[in-house]
């Protein structure tokens, strides 16, 4: 049950990593999204952007490896909003380094800790068939 607690506590840290490079973009960007006339469309724009790679994180379809998902979206994205490419380029490249520091900080842990909660159940699968053994063995006397 612990290494079920350190999992979460891991991936939550994992996911917020990822994270925080976008949301940190959007914060420092803010002025300059509402700046012009055009700045709800902008900062909609904008917040559309990070909502799809947050909700693209969230669903584990964007992953640093998934290199066609990636080009896919970054294309999709791109041909959609060509004004705003300079905005594209930098919030994709926020998304790479909360990407990246998730995984140099917090996925191979998580790996880890599945693998350990996996052997655990394996260790209380095979300990309670021994002790069922042991117990029909016992109560048939001990011979056979």
């Amino acid at each position: 049950m612990k290494n079920k607690i350190k999992l979460f506590f891991v991936s939550v840290g994992g996911f917020l990593v990822s994270v925080a490079p976008l949301v940190l973009a959007l914060t420092l960007r803010f002025d300059q999204y509402v700046q012009s006339t055009a700045a709800g469309w902008r900062l909609g724009t904008g917040g559309m952007i990070v909502a799809v790679l947050i909700l693209l994180k969230v669903l584990g379809r964007l992953k640093l490896p998934s290199h066609v998902t990636t080009v896919a979206v970054v294309m999709l994205l791109s041909w959609l909003l060509a004004p705003l490419l300079s905005d594209l380029t930098y919030l994709c490249a926020m998304y790479l380094l909360g990407d990246c520091l998730d995984l140099l900080l917090f996925r191979r842990t998580a790996r880890r800790l599945r693998e350990a909660i996996a052997a655990e159940r394996q260790a209380d699968a095979t300990a309670g068939r021994v002790e069922e053994l042991l117990k029909n063995y016992m109560g048939k006397g001990g011979t056979e």
